[in-house]
């Protein structure tokens, strides 16, 4: 059985969120980079979208889910 990078990705980011007691309905996107120069292999929204309904920084959102 071959594991999904993406859906790897976002149970991890879940758990981050599940484990910083956010709003677990939130609809965040992991997903390849379209862009050929892209410096990343996976990208996620989730600090962007987490950060309009915890009011906090999409920054300091980012770190807490380190």
């Amino acid at each position: 059985m071959e594991l999904d990078p993406k859906q790897m990705l976002h149970d991890v980011l879940v758990g981050a969120v599940v484990k910083n007691d956010w709003p677990e309905e939130v609809d965040f996107v992991v997903d390849y980079p379209t862009d050929k120069n892209a410096q990343a292999d996976l990208f996620s929204n989730v600090a962007m979208v987490l950060s309009k309904r915890v009011g906090s920084a999409p920054r300091a959102v980012a770190e807490q889910l380190l």
